[in-house]
């Protein structure tokens, strides 16, 4: 911020909790998705948008919102704003998924909306390009650890929702055979992943404390042709799978993939998602 001179553009990631006291909106929103997440701290599904629709309830008519059109809570956030509203695809993104270095299909729309905006703002289309093809992930998003004992582990440690845990079985495809779920129970509804999990060629579920025991009765209810094993820490849960005691199988084409993407927050049995990532990777490490 003291080297900020006038004409210097900040770009802000911002929270339901850092949203709700807003009293003025930026000049360019952007509206990814909204999910039912925080309900614990809000209180209500309605409580939570409610403070997500700060990010458009304040601005002026000359301002801009984005928002995915994939989503009717997006479009109704950005109903909220007095500005120019836009919506946006998977279709906008101007590159195809295999051309950049992120993984899954929902990372389209991210890459559209990115590009949208920075249009907007007057950034040479040819630099816009350059930069999402060298893009490089941040740790614990679909993150590859490399092959050890013979699998190929990935940390999507940021995974806290069902649908970010759904996303990464889309993203990582057949190959993922074993899938560590679990984190602190917010209450949140697993059904749509327990419907997922049975369209994969996931075989093992591991199991953390501590809505990984509802996952697991739920996953039993609906009949699912798993193994589930239930683990009290992240190091039990490696050492499930390095000790053979998963349904792991191997083929000389195709390495398997064991998936860190526990659909909860990791609060109560780790510090924040970054800890419960690097604490699977230590975990990995050891267990060599």
């Amino acid at each position: 911020i003291a080297d900020a001179k006038k004409d210097t553009i900040f770009v802000l990631e911002m929270s339901s909790y850092q949203l709700m006291d807003l009293t003025v909106s930026p000049h360019i929103a952007v509206v990814t998705s909204l999910f039912p997440e925080h309900l614990d701290y809000h209180g209500s599904l309605e409580a939570y948008k409610e403070a997500k629709k700060h990010i458009a309830r304040f601005q002026k008519k000359d301002d801009h919102i984005y928002y995915n059109a994939k989503y009717s809570e997006c479009k109704e956030i950005a109903e909220e704003s007095a500005g120019f509203k836009h919506p946006f695809s998977d279709l906008d993104a101007p590159l195809e998924i295999e051309e950049t270095k992120l993984q899954g299909k929902h990372n389209l729309s991210n890459i559209a909306v990115a590009f949208l905006v920075t249009e907007q703002l007057g950034v040479p289309h040819d630099i816009i390009i350059s930069a999402i093809k060298s893009f490089t992930p941040l740790p614990h998003r679909l993150e590859s650890l490399g092959v050890h004992h013979g699998v190929e582990w990935v940390n999507d440690s940021i995974s806290t929702t069902p649908e970010s845990a759904i996303a990464a079985l889309d993203a990582l495809g057949d190959r993922l055979q074993t899938i560590i779920l679990g984190g602190q129970d917010r209450g949140y509804d697993f059904s749509p992943l327990i419907h997922r999990l049975k369209t994969s060629n996931v075989k093992t579920v591991i199991l953390l404390p501590d809505s990984g025991r509802k996952i697991g009765e739920m996953i039993k209810e609906a009949k699912l042709d798993l193994q589930l094993c239930e683990v009290k820490d992240m190091k039990e849960a490696v050492s499930v799978v390095t000790s053979h005691k998963s349904q792991v199988t191997s083929s000389k084409e195709e390495t398997p993939i064991v998936l860190l993407s526990p659909a909860s927050p990791s609060y109560g049995h780790f510090k924040n998602f970054e800890d419960r990532g690097d604490q699977f990777r230590k975990c990995i490490t050891k267990a060599q």
